[in-house]
């Protein structure tokens, strides 16, 4: 499950990619190599019959949750994602991609020391892509 990843692309380049227009966020594109939980970053979702790109906050917020400010999960697992209470209702209705050249996870090396190693090129079969992912809806931009 991918933990970081890296968006260095022009908003050119996201628009042909994603068919849609990154303008209204461009100033918030700047490249970046290493984006974590819990940042805000870009994705693509259908709004009003449409692809809009909005800027959100990574990590997952249950509809029931009454703490906004608690930890938030960041990854499901695909095996189980239309069947877990958190997840199923995101899953079912507000899908989105996240716009990224590439991820990072970590592997111990053979001397047991923990290492980052980036994948690129393998998003969406080696074209460019985006990471699949999930919005809580009209207030996300808001949480």
């Amino acid at each position: 499950m991918c933990g970081r990843y890296d968006l260095n692309s022009p908003p050119i380049k996201l628009k042909t990619r994603f068919q849609t227009d990154f303008g209204r966020i461009a100033q918030e594109l700047s490249p970046r190599y290493n984006i974590a939980p819990s940042l805000r970053v870009p994705v693509v979702r259908i709004e009003d019959g449409g692809r809009r790109a909005a800027m959100m906050t990574w990590g997952l917020v249950p509809r029931w949750a009454k703490d906004l400010s608690g930890i938030k999960p960041i990854n499901a697992r695909g095996e189980s994602i239309a069947e877990k209470p958190m997840f199923r209702e995101a899953f079912k209705r507000r899908r989105c991609l996240i716009p990224a050249d590439g991820f990072y996870e970590w592997k111990r090396s053979a001397s047991g020391e923990r290492i980052r190693v980036r994948t690129a090129g393998s998003l969406s079969g080696g074209r460019d892509g985006g990471l699949p992912g999930q919005h809580p809806g009209q207030q996300s931009e808001e949480r």
